[in-house]
């Protein structure tokens, strides 16, 4: 919610009670620092209306204004405004409901389509990242600047890429698209990213770093395509099959039955995927015995919710192969 790179917890109080107020409720934010969360609230909030068990539902909204901070969402379950119990939802910005809306993202290498937090890009080996400039001089030379690490790498201020200026003087406006292309990097890998933008102004020469708004700094925004390896013309060095088989019935109303088959005993991983290239739950894991595997899917993610309706990609890893 502020931008430190902490991730914040919000926590719902439906049926708190005060000044004469029953079951009005509230909702209290803790900001997570280096030491851990903060023991009491930084920030809190309550509906001011009897019986409205506010806070009964809340969450991350994702970064509703495009500010680069995260902002969060609490339920009014009982609200009541001409019409019982019609219930509101109220969205809290974070930075304090200001900032203006840098909109940063990560997209093809194409920039034909965005990638979903954890979702998969469409090149083994880069992924761009985008944002809208903006500088408090108000016009003048611009220019993204970015840091991509592998996932559990730390930044460090190293290895940093900028783009090419681009001048919002020429658009007429304040606000500039700026793009770097991230290159460079290993297939079927977990990235995280930060960027921020660089100005040509002595007093404004940078902005705040900006990463993703649905987790922390910390955690992983993307992950890059797998290798696609030719086949060469030697038998021997051909390894041994994995036999991934269709789900059936497929597709399925209630559940699928699927298989697949391991030459040898080994490690192995089969997961589900949406079509954003986001995995959304892990079949089997572990290591299994040479021979025929069976396993019922019944269309949830890994924690038990239903997926909506749509395509979804199995992926066994097994041995260093991909299927």
């Amino acid at each position: 919610m502020n931008g430190d790179g902490f991730s914040d917890v919000i926590v719902g109080a439906p049926h708190f009670s005060n000044n004469g107020q029953t079951n009005e409720g509230w909702a209290y934010l803790y900001q997570g620092s280096a030491t851990g969360l903060s023991p009491t609230a930084n920030w809190t909030t309550q509906s001011n209306w009897v019986g409205a068990v506010f806070g009964t539902s809340v969450a991350t909204a994702g970064d509703v204004n495009g500010d680069g901070f995260s902002d969060v969402i609490v339920g009014d379950n009982y609200f009541g405004n001409g019409e019982m119990f019609e219930g509101r939802a109220y969205v809290y910005y974070g930075n304090g409901g200001g900032g203006l809306p840098f909109l940063p993202r990560q997209v093809k290498t194409d920039d034909s389509a965005p990638i979903a937090l954890l979702g998969t890009s469409d090149s083994e080996s880069a992924f761009l990242l985008k944002a809208d400039g903006y500088t408090a001089a108000g016009q003048g030379d611009l220019r993204l600047q970015v840091e991509v690490k592998p996932a559990g790498v730390l930044f460090d201020g190293t290895g940093l890429v900028t783009g090419q200026a681009a001048s919002n003087m020429a658009l007429g406006s304040a606000v500039s698209p700026l793009s770097v292309l991230a290159s460079g990097l290993s297939p079927g890998s977990l990235y995280h990213w930060r960027l921020r933008i660089i100005s040509d102004s002595p007093f404004f020469p940078r902005s705040r770093w900006l990463s993703p708004p649905g987790n922390a700094p910390s955690e992983a925004d993307v992950r890059t395509a797998g290798m696609v390896s030719a086949v060469g013309d030697g038998i021997a060095d051909l390894p041994p099959a994995v036999l991934l088989q269709a789900g059936a019935p497929n597709p399925f109303q209630f559940a699928t039955n699927l298989s697949f088959t391991l030459p040898e005993s080994g490690p192995h991983r089969l997961a589900v995927y949406d079509v954003t290239g986001r995995e959304v739950a892990v079949l089997a894991s572990g290591v299994g015995q040479a021979g025929s595997h069976q396993l019922r899917w019944d269309g949830r993610d890994g924690w038990g919710g239903a997926l909506p309706n749509g395509m979804y990609f199995l992926r066994l890893e097994y041995g260093g192969q991909v299927e």
